[in-house]
């Protein structure tokens, strides 16, 4: 069964763009936006684009365990961010998941599906309504059947890190990049 993210976009309705804004889109700059499987064609449907148009505008792909994992490119703000730190997708009700529902996101502790608080990248996140966490989390829930096991260890080991951005720069107008590229552009914790 696939994601059915057009139900995802009509149900909810937890935007937190005041925080947002607030932080200034800190999450924009020196952290990766994934694209779930099957998202980069539901976003070029909406915005009237076929696939592989929208991949060769605003994708860099990892091949990760045979498959392909499309990400935003690298380096910069994301291509949809206004000056108000809003996404310029919303008006199409097609935002990227892991966006819209940031700074909750899904992945693994060893085998098991885990959905959780990004406290750690997000300096808002211990402002976030219980209402948005219930909604984003009940998302998730819904859909981790649907979220293949290799998509789940990619996020696991890439999303909640941070990047230094002038590596990403480099490798930005790379349409394929190699796991290893992507572990060099990490920021290493002390």
């Amino acid at each position: 069964m696939a994601i059915d993210f057009e139900r995802i976009h009509q149900e909810f309705d937890g935007l937190i763009v005041d925080l947002c804004r607030e932080c200034g889109g800190k999450c924009e700059r020196d952290q990766i936006a994934l694209f779930l499987p099957g998202e980069v064609e539901f976003i070029a449907k909406k915005l009237d684009l076929t696939p592989q148009e929208f991949i060769d505008r605003v994708c860099n792909i990892v091949e990760f365990r045979g498959e392909e994992v499309y990400m935003i490119k690298l380096a910069g703000d994301c291509p949809f961010l206004d000056k108000e730190n809003r996404c310029e997708l919303e008006k199409f009700n097609c935002k990227p998941i892991s966006g819209m529902l940031y700074p909750v996101l899904v992945g693994l502790s060893g085998d098991e599906v885990r959905i959780f608080v990004d406290y750690k990248n997000c300096p808002m996140a211990h402002r976030l309504s219980e209402d948005f966490k219930e909604k984003a989390f009940r998302i998730y829930e819904s859909i981790r059947k649907e979220i293949p096991q290799w998509w789940l260890e990619f996020i696991s080991r890439y999303d909640c890190c941070t990047y230094d951005d002038s590596k990403f720069e480099e490798l930005r107008d790379k349409m394929k990049i190699s796991p290893e590229e992507l572990e060099e552009c990490k920021i290493k914790e002390k």
